[in-house]
């Protein structure tokens, strides 16, 4: 979440890139929001287990957990592609950098929607919605950290000039 606030923080004062960077800003709060909710859920599936209830309760809250945290998925992914799609238009980071996040952000939107339909399955589908759900992950990763690279060593901008008295 801090890090699409950074990127979103490097797009100040251009309209069109900015509403793409609280796209992602918003999605990203929105796969935060799902990720505690799963664990929350894992919580009480361990208290219900650790509590002796019934075991058919404990599994479908496992469940339950599963699903939502395959979900997280999506949003991160379109949290991604906002991002990517503010860097092209804003021209300020390497072109390069932008389109690894538009294929990893789109693999991962893919690859969630995917692996949330392969839950339960077995075989082919379920092997393909593994690799799908996983392979977009050192992609945005390589995304982030290049990204993370450029805003760490961007001049900051200042609204006003510094006078020397020297």
């Amino acid at each position: 979440m801090i890090f699409t606030i950074g990127l979103r923080d490097a797009f100040r004062g251009l309209r069109r890139e900015r509403l793409f960077a609280n796209i992602a800003v918003a999605a990203m709060a929105l796969s935060v929001a799902i990720e505690v909710i799963s664990f929350g859920i894992t919580a009480a599936a361990a208290w219900v287990a650790d509590a002796g209830g019934n075991q058919s309760a404990v599994v479908t809250l496992d469940a339950a957990s599963e699903v939502l945290f395959e979900l997280v998925f999506g949003p991160i992914g379109v949290s991604v592609l906002a991002g990517s799609i503010a860097m092209i238009l804003s021209r300020l980071f390497p072109r390069w950098l932008a389109w690894v996040g538009i294929l990893g952000g789109s693999l991962l939107v893919v690859g969630g929607i995917v692996a949330v339909g392969g839950l339960g399955a077995s075989g082919t589908f379920h092997d393909m919605a593994g690799a799908l759900s996983s392979i977009p992950v050192p992609i945005v990763w390589v995304w982030m950290i290049g990204t993370s690279v450029v805003l760490f060593r961007a001049t900051p901008r200042t609204g006003h000039a510094v006078i020397s008295t020297g």
